[in-house]
């Protein structure tokens, strides 16, 4: 991992910079000093195989804290595509809130630190865990949700389904028994009016064959209701005529 190092040399002078010559390729030393600051030393400046940029800022009031933080900004820019790790090197506790206000952004994948020396132990600012506790509930209370949400659709897809299947069926077999009850009506209204039975009575005949039409028993019942309606003689001749037409 790349490591930066953001050096406050105002603050922790060349007791910061310990153990420099320890650091890699991979390290990057960047010294912020002003003209206030003391001589650095040649050894440092000579280390070999560690990049040390300087940079010397205006004599002002928290000039050096303000320049460094805004370096970090930018480098945090150029390497948003890359995880690397920042480290402040300063006994000043005002980075802390810079820290802080970084590690807390969400979706923030980079490493940002305070160090009082090169070779001292990071200061624990209690920002890792509380993140990662916080993350990890915002997890949860977000997964839940999503998963009863999930559950709940897919319970409606089923019954959905289950309807659908069902739906197509329940329309054939009545379009079925429509066509059967249309045809049924012209037969008997062709039979009767060419025997010259009166519209009046064509109707009441189609309308008893069609109550019965498709049931069980169906003949016999028609039979039945065609000679209560106009006795035994007429209500069997009437039957004669239409019982081909009548399914049971």
């Amino acid at each position: 991992m790349e490591t930066y190092y953001l050096i406050d040399f105002e603050n922790v002078h060349n007791q910061g910079l310990n153990s420099i010559d320890k650091l890699t390729r991979t390290d990057h030393v960047h010294l912020f000093y002003t003209d206030n600051a003391l001589n650095i030393s040649l050894d440092i400046i000579l280390t070999k195989g560690v990049e040390i940029v300087p940079h010397k800022v205006p004599v002002r009031k928290q000039s050096l804290d303000m320049h460094l933080v805004s370096f970090l900004g930018y480098l945090l820019g150029v390497n948003r595509n890359h995880k690397c790790k920042f480290v402040i090197v300063s006994k000043d506790k005002d980075y802390d809130n810079v820290i802080k206000f970084w590690m807390s952004q969400e979706n923030f994948h980079q490493i940002v630190v305070r160090q009082a020396r090169i070779d001292a132990e990071e200061v624990n600012l209690g920002i890792s865990k509380k993140k990662a506790k916080q993350k990890a509930k915002k997890e949860e209370v977000e997964k839940k949700p999503l998963k009863k949400k999930t559950e709940k659709k897919g319970l409606f897809k089923k019954k959905d389904k289950k309807k659908q299947d069902k739906e197509p069926e329940k329309k054939s077999v009545k379009k079925t028994a429509d066509m059967d009850l249309q045809s049924l009506n012209t037969e008997i209204q062709r039979v009767l009016a060419k025997a010259g039975v009166d519209n009046k009575e064509v109707n009441r005949v189609a309308s008893i064959a069609s109550k019965f039409h498709g049931k069980e028993n169906a003949k016999r019942d028609v039979h039945v209701a065609l000679v209560k309606e106009y006795g035994q003689d007429k209500g069997s001749d009437f039957y004669k005529q239409i019982k081909s037409f009548i399914k049971a």
